[in-house]
């Protein structure tokens, strides 16, 4: 079929747009299929196909129609922030002077964001899109088309009970509602497609073959039963270098970040550089070393390995390393890339052989599990590169000739496992049923089971007593918090004395509401768990003793906050000392010292330890090397604790806390967003006034706003710069002019 037989659903201008911009001129199997099962007709659909097949133009099409036809809007779920960002891009790249207003909305669980109103395209995640539900935005009720980008992400613990919820919510509030689902090849799509009431749409084809394989004793051995032997190679690494310099550019999942650092340096140097390409890995090198303000012993090492054309990848980089990396690899300049598998799902990043070198990774309490075989796909989705490569090669990487039977059998030719609702995982179901009860006016258990009975869980499994209980269990809990309470006759009624403990319908018809506690810690996205503890911390008796480390120690045991810091054997009997001594101060009651517990209470006291060097201004690589902890890591913990920090506050305005605790608060946040002192505080809110330039300012006598309004200009521009100081003199006319 070709693309222009399409310009009456989609316009020709459309059409030109798709063949300019994806360079192609007829679709191909799975897009077929899709305008043929009904893609522009009013169906949902389920597309699964394996990865770079083509899905995102079924989804680009689809949305276009909605838009341009049926003057609907369309929302875009993505299971994460860096895909967003990527279609984000390219879409506004495309069709943003077609008149197709592309939005982007991610982050910020407080907020309504009521300017997407304006927009047709809503890209976002699954989570940012709950929030904006549980705010009750109008304009949901324009959308048409809700797409789903990796609904197989359905069987992730920490993704899928939030895109379940979302889109039984979804389906609820717009029966008129068209789903677009797009999936990884799985053995159970049928059973999604059945759930949605869907059309399903299956399809092996890839752009670009991919030739499996498993190496093991110096030879690739091939699905088909042949076997090849590579001159010369030894074990796994040699074969890394023998690809790499045959011209072939390669992608290395291991399973941890240690190993793909380690990996990384010890390839480097054996890979042959073109003589012009060193000039821009030496360039791309001193990008990636002064990503930071004072680059870390992990940055110089990357930027070491990435001189020599080879680079390590996972989430202890920044954002911005991760972006020049990535950068870099599609340029054709770095030609090892070796990462953990969260590079898998995150960016579209092809390569000429995928190598997964680790089979098998440690799970918390399970010790060394072997991945799943939808994971292992995931990975070698990423092999073959567009315009470059005729084929593909994937190889997995046995230790001995046992494993790589075991391996042929199960990844090379074996079927991804079915996926399986996580729902009933109590964590995720708490927040989830409060945002439920906080939706509405009231409710009652017969309903929320009703709401229940519409998820994919309920649809797997039919028989739902096991989530019945726990919704009693939580809905128990919730009431014990505050956050909900339930009503008979006009009195609240206490749960726990034998509402959801009787069997008599009427005891499940009683009304349940959430209290004005529970609306705020819904909307602000916190599970019921932390709010609680928030709230505990706050109305401790020792709330006016409390220090940073003693805020930062209560932030840190909350759901949210994560990664927390791992505790060595040495850092044990210090952690436990601070514990010791600050317990006067802590928010939360101390476990016994040598309970189990107290492994916990040990690393959150490191975080806390973390977070106070971090607002006591300490560089970032003295914090990397005294605490271990890796950039990146330390970026998510400041996000987290700006963000339970806020919701702190909020929680305590609700109950009424002191207003001077709850200023206190604020300000610690607006250190933890600068990584300041209180007494430069006023100074970095100032345009281009960073931690650095703010200590300059107080270190040459300046004490406040005021101080700079008094000194001379050519003073200023000594201190901060010349293009700094103009920023910050226009900022201070704008607030003198403001206040008269």
């Amino acid at each position: 079929m070709k693309i222009d037989e399409l310009a009456d659903f989609l316009g020709e201008d459309i059409v030109e747009t798709i063949k300019e911009f994806d360079g192609i001129a007829e679709l191909n199997d799975p897009q077929r299929k899709a305008v043929n099962a009904g893609l522009f007709a009013d169906v949902s659909m389920v597309v699964a196909a394996p990865t770079a097949s083509g899905k995102t133009l079924i989804a680009e099409m689809a949305a276009i129609h909605e838009i341009r036809n049926r003057g609907k809007k369309v929302v875009y779920v993505v299971p994460l922030r860096s895909i967003g960002s990527e279609k984000y891009r390219e879409f506004k790249q495309k069709y943003e002077d077609l008149n197709i207003k592309v939005a982007l909305s991610m982050g910020d669980y407080d907020s309504d964001d009521p300017w997407l109103k304006y927009y047709d395209l809503i890209i976002t995640t699954s989570e940012k899109l709950e929030s904006l539900l549980r705010h009750n935005v109008e304009w949901i009720r324009e959308v048409g088309l809700l797409i789903v980008d990796e609904v197989h992400l359905l069987n992730d613990v920490s993704r899928g009970p939030t895109l379940e919820i979302v889109i039984t919510k979804l389906r609820e509030m717009i029966p008129t509602l068209r789903v677009l689902a797009l999936s990884a090849t799985i053995s159970n799509a049928e059973e999604i497609a059945s759930w949605l009431d869907a059309k399903l749409v299956t399809s092996t084809y890839r752009p670009i073959p991919v030739k499996k394989s498993v190496f093991c004793g110096g030879a690739l051995l091939y699905e088909n039963g042949e076997m090849e032997k590579l001159a010369g190679v030894g074990d796994a690494d040699g074969m890394l270098i023998y690809f790499a310099n045959r011209n072939k550019q390669l992608l290395v999942f291991v399973n941890s970040r240690r190993n793909a650092e380690n990996l990384a340096a010890k390839l480097s140097g054996k890979v042959l550089i073109k003589r012009q390409e060193k000039v821009f890995l030496n360039s791309l090198a001193s990008e990636v070393l002064s990503a930071l303000d004072t680059p870390t012993e992990q940055c110089k090492k990357l930027a070491s390995c990435v001189k020599n054309g080879v680079a390590f990848h996972h989430a202890g980089l920044v954002q911005k390393q991760r972006e020049l990396l990535e950068n870099g690899f599609r340029k054709g300049l770095i030609k090892i890339m070796v990462a953990t598998p969260t590079l898998a799902a995150g960016v579209n990043l092809p390569a000429s052989v995928v190598v997964v070198k680790h089979l098998s990774r440690f799970e918390s309490g399970e010790g060394a599990q072997y991945i799943p075989v939808l994971e292992f796909q995931q990975m070698i989705g990423r092999s073959g590169r567009p315009k470059y490569d005729k084929e593909g090669l994937a190889i997995a990487v046995a230790k001995n000739e046992r494993e790589a039977e075991y391996s042929m059998e199960r990844y090379i030719k074996g079927k991804p496992e079915p996926v399986y609702s996580k729902l009933a995982v109590e964590p995720v179901l708490r927040v989830h049923l409060l945002g439920l009860i906080a939706s509405v006016p009231f409710t009652t258990f017969t309903q929320i089971m009703g709401f229940i009975s519409k998820t994919f869980y309920a649809f797997q499994y039919r028989e739902l007593n096991e989530i019945r209980a726990k919704v009693r269990r939580i809905v128990d809990m919730l009431e014990a918090f505050e956050l909900v309470e339930v009503e008979t006759g006009g009195k609240s009624s206490n749960i726990a004395g034998g509402l959801f403990f009787r069997a008599s319908d009427s005891g499940k018809n009683l009304k349940i509401r959430a209290t004005k506690l529970g609306k705020r810690v819904s909307e602000l996205y916190i599970d019921p768990v932390s709010a609680h503890l928030l709230v505990s911390g706050l109305r401790r008796e020792n709330m006016r003793n409390a220090d940073e480390v003693s805020f930062f120690h209560l932030i840190a045991l909350t759901t949210e906050f994560k990664p927390l810091p791992s505790v060595s054997r040495k850092e044990e009997e210090k952690l436990l000392l601070m514990l010791e001594e600050h317990e006067e101060k802590l928010l939360v009651e101390l476990p016994p010292l040598w309970s189990f517990e107290i492994a916990t209470h040990m690393r959150a006291m490191k975080a806390a330890l973390v977070l106070k060097s971090w607002v006591e201004e300490e560089k970032e690589d003295v914090i990397s090397s005294k605490f271990g902890v890796a950039p990146g890591d330390l970026r998510i913990m400041i996000e987290n604790t700006e963000w339970l920090l806020y919701s702190t506050e909020e929680v305590g305005r609700v109950i009424n806390a002191d207003a001077s605790i709850l200023n206190r608060i604020e300000r610690l946040r607006k250190r933890v967003v600068h990584g300041v002192r209180e007494d430069v505080l006023e100074f970095v809110l100032l345009p281009g006034i960073g931690r650095v330039k703010a200590r300059k300012l107080y270190n040459a006598g300046i004490r406040s706003i005021k101080d700079i309004g008094r000194i001379n200009r050519a003073v200023l521009e000594s201190i901060v710069g010349v293009k700094t100081a103009e920023k910050v003199l226009k900022a201070l006319q704008e607030m003198k002019e403001q206040s008269q």
